[in-house]
């Protein structure tokens, strides 16, 4: 798709390097906001709307026709993307036992890999075929699609308010207790 983009658009390839790099640097981003998002939210509800606006941000980079439009959708498609692998390896690790499930875990990351290699042979099925905004379209919605089937697959978890708190620590008469015990073992 780049090279259709910079024939098509007249985009250069420094324009495109920051194109990705917004990418990368929202998805950082939004893996370092993911613990207080879950803290917040639970873990469900934001699994669902990382699928819903990752598709939504990728459809929407098809419709941008400057570099600082499609910066910015692509830089929203990896914002909420980040959330999907870290949440999904956390729900599938409480869904199986512990006897299968780094198998589980594996056959996870192994279905990425699987995807990419499908995504990109649709991707190029497409681009030939209907040019390069529809790769993002379909792409978009084949993310997005995913979200209703996990809305329904999952329960929606409430927020956790015992997690956006610090951990309660020991009174300060039960810590001098505590210590005066460990004084009077010790000597």
């Amino acid at each position: 798709v780049k090279t259709t983009l910079e024939a098509e658009l007249k985009m250069s390839i420094a324009a495109l390097g920051r194109i990705d790099a917004a990418l990368l640097l929202a998805y950082t981003a939004g893996q370092l906001l993911l613990g207080r998002t879950v803290a917040m939210l639970g873990r469900t509800l934001p699994l669902v709307l990382a699928f819903a606006l990752s598709g939504a941000s990728t459809a929407t980079f098809g419709l941008a026709s400057s570099a600082s439009s499609m910066a910015t959708a692509w830089a929203a498609s990896g914002f909420f993307a980040a959330s999907a692998n870290p949440l999904m390896v956390i729900l599938i690790g409480e869904v199986f036992p512990a006897s299968v499930r780094a198998t589980a875990i594996g056959a996870w990351a192994s279905s990425q890999q699987l995807g990419g290699i499908a995504a990109n042979l649709v991707s190029a099925a497409v681009l030939r075929s209907y040019g390069w905004r529809s790769v993002f379209f379909v792409s978009g919605a084949a993310i997005a699609a995913f979200a209703p089937l996990l809305a329904v697959a999952l329960p929606l978890c409430a927020p956790n308010p015992a997690a956006a708190r610090p951990a309660a620590t020991a009174s300060p008469p039960q810590a001098r207790a505590g210590a005066a015990k460990r004084r009077a073992t010790a000597g």
